[in-house]
């Protein structure tokens, strides 16, 4: 997806969105509560990782079709009310700020240097 200023006005420049779609159906354990099937979170945390290495002026984030890029429109329009909603981010140190009112019930996180890694404890159950 491409993004420019004269479509997010809030943009200084162009912006391009990645995005690896993959079937719901198959990697949820339950599409009601969403939780990621234990065979597959090793594999999704794996890709968001490396995305994250490659990638590092915005977040990677794992969301669902409905929530798809709502993270990322939050930054950019400084618009918060939609910066938690992923199942999973790993955050640039150039945004840990911006997420610093994470909700400790909701997910989990470990910090380092580099990254700030964030996970729904409801659709991960256990660190990834």
């Amino acid at each position: 997806m491409g993004w420019t200023p004269a479509v997010i006005p809030e943009l200084t420049t162009n912006w391009m969105e990645r995005a690896i779609l993959l079937w719901t159906e198959e990697i949820e354990m339950d599409h009601v509560t969403g939780e990621i099937k234990e065979t597959y979170r090793s594999l999704l945390w794996q890709m968001m990782c490396a995305l994250a290495e490659e990638f590092t002026q915005t977040g990677v984030y794992f969301t669902n079709e409905v929530t798809d890029g709502l993270p990322w429109e939050a930054i950019v329009k400084k618009q918060y009310e939609s910066l938690y909603v992923f199942d999973a981010a790993i955050i640039p140190k150039s945004l840990h700020t911006v997420y610093k009112d994470l909700d400790e019930e909701q997910f989990m996180h470990m910090q380092t240097d580099d990254h700030l890694y964030i996970a729904d404890k409801a659709i991960w159950k256990e660190a990834p």
